[in-house]
This record gives structure tokens, C-alpha cells and sequence, in this order.
């Protein structure tokens, strides 16, 4: 399918989450950086959490007010990565958060 295709040649990533918390869609750059993680919660499979992440997350928000959302998204190995999140209602109706998760981590001198 071309869209995926583009989706998956994006140098950003780009992560479907369900209301669940579940993860529904990762394109090749979160794989890559992540791993794997399609249904799994996303707090456990990008956090290493036990629960939903406190304060950092805007599922519910971006689905409950549908409006698009910003934030800085520190992870458990040092890197930061700028997230924005939409409203996206996925192909069986439910109402998600699609998200593009930009690293901004500082960068090393080489």
C-alpha cells in the first residue's frame, strides 16, 4: 500500500494509540527506536511503566477535546523526544490519538 509506505519512509515516529492505552499502529522509525510494541499499552511498552504516565500524558485529552497537543516526552534511556498528538478515529470507529514523535534529545559533540 503506498500510504504505508510513506508512513514507514518518515524519519519521525508515528504511533496509533487506542483509549485502552493500547498501541495500535507503529510506523518503521518506532520500531526501529522501540521495538515492536503493536498491542501492548504504550506506558509499558515506551516507559517500562506499571500505569498510564503521570502528568506527560495527553491521550485522554486529545481524544475527549479533539484538539491537537504538544509536549515534551522524556523516556527511561535519557532521550527527549517532542510529541504531537491528534484526534484520529481509527478504521473500526474508536476514537484514538495519533501522535508524531520527534527525537530532540541533545546531541553529543562528535
Amino acid at each position: 500500500d503506498r500510504m504505508l509506505q510513506m508512513v514507514n519512509n518518515i524519519a519521525d515516529g508515528i504511533l496509533i494509540t487506542g483509549p485502552d492505552y493500547r498501541i495500535r499502529f507503529m510506523n518503521a522509525t518506532m520500531v526501529r527506536d522501540f521495538g515492536d510494541g503493536t498491542g501492548h499499552t504504550c506506558y509499558g511498552h515506551l516507559q517500562k511503566a506499571a500505569a498510564p504516565c503521570r502528568g506527560d500524558c495527553r491521550l485522554t485529552e486529545v481524544i475527549n477535546d479533539k484538539r491537537i497537543h504538544r509536549w515534551l516526552c522524556p523516556v527511561r534511556d535519557g532521550r527527549v523526544y517532542e510529541v504531537i498528538a491528534a484526534p484520529y478515529i481509527d478504521a473500526d470507529e474508536t476514537a484514538c490519538q495519533i501522535s508524531i514523535f520527534r527525537d530532540v534529545s541533545p546531541r553529543q559533540p562528535a
